[in-house]
C-alpha cells in the first residue's frame, strides 16, 4: 500500500476499528509488567500488517520515567501514545491493575484506566481531557492525566498522599482522519 492510499485507508471505519482491535490485543497481560522493560522499543503485538510496539526507559536516579506506544501498519506509524510520570514503588500494583482492568473491559480511557479504581488501599484517578477524548472512532487526539493515591483519611475523607502520576498524549500521526 502506497502512502497516498494508507492515507485514504486510515480515514475509514474498517481501519479505526481494527486499530482500537490491535492497540487491546497488544495491552494484554504482558504490557503492564515493567520489571523486563530495559528500554524501547519492545514489540507487543504483530499480527499482519500491524504492529505495536514501545517500551518504557526509567531512570536509576529515582521513580520517574517516559513511556511510548506506537502502532504501525506495513512499518508506516499511524499512532502513538506517550506518557511521563512519576510512580513509587508501592503504587505499581494499584497502577498496573487500573490498567489491566481498563484493557481486560475493551474500554478506551486515553490508554490508561478507568477514574476511580480502587485496590488495596489505594485510588486510581485518570482525566482525561474531554475535548481530546477518543475511542479510535473519534477526534484525532487524546491527552489528560492520571494519578494514584491512598484513600482518604478521617471523616473530611480528604484525599491522601499522592504516591504516583503521569502525564500523557497521543493520537493519530497521519492528518487524515
Amino acid at each position: 500500500m502506497n502512502t497516498e492510499e494508507l492515507g485514504e485507508f486510515v480515514k475509514t471505519p474498517a481501519c479505526l476499528a481494527k486499530m482500537e482491535e490491535m492497540f487491546f490485543k497488544a495491552m494484554g497481560p504482558d504490557y503492564t509488567d515493567y520489571s523486563d522493560i530495559a528500554g524501547m522499543p519492545r514489540t507487543y503485538f504483530a499480527e499482519g500488517p500491524w504492529t505495536v510496539e514501545g517500551g518504557s526507559i526509567l531512570t536509576p536516579l529515582g521513580p520517574r520515567g517516559i513511556g511510548m506506544l506506537l502502532m504501525a501498519h506495513e512499518d508506516v506509524p499511524i499512532w502513538t501514545l506517550q506518557c511521563f510520570g512519576h510512580c513509587q514503588e508501592e503504587a505499581l500494583p494499584c497502577l498496573k491493575a487500573a490498567l489491566s482492568a481498563a484493557h481486560a473491559e475493551k474500554k478506551f480511557f486515553g490508554g490508561r484506566g478507568q477514574d476511580g479504581f480502587v485496590h488495596e488501599g489505594l485510588v486510581y484517578h485518570n482525566d482525561v481531557e474531554p475535548a481530546f477524548r477518543t475511542d479510535f472512532q473519534g477526534s484525532n487526539f487524546f491527552r489528560g492525566y492520571e494519578k494514584i493515591q491512598r484513600k482518604g483519611q478521617g471523616l473530611s475523607g480528604a484525599p491522601g498522599e499522592v504516591l504516583g502520576w503521569h502525564s500523557y498524549q497521543g493520537g493519530m500521526m497521519i492528518p487524515a482522519v
